[in-house]
């Protein structure tokens, strides 16, 4: 797993996805996904909107807020 790979998955996605999203389609852990994706924030490579938890549930089937990252 290697933030290129978080890249390419996401520069392939037409639209923003959630961690567990990416870790399921690089065959990765979330947390290591997480912590790639930290750092990509940090140098601006990576954005993200936030979803409620409303919204997150009709999508997600989440009881919590989300994270959806996008290339930027």
């Amino acid at each position: 797993m290697s933030q290129a790979s978080i890249y390419e998955c996401l520069k392939k996605s037409n639209e923003p996805l959630a961690a567990q999203e990416i870790a399921s389609q690089i065959s990765s852990n979330t947390k290591q996904v997480c912590a790639a994706i930290r750092q990509m924030i940090k140098y601006r490579e990576v954005g993200f909107v936030e979803i409620d938890r409303f919204e997150a549930k009709i999508r997600y089937n989440s009881k919590r807020r989300m994270k959806l990252y996008f290339i930027i």
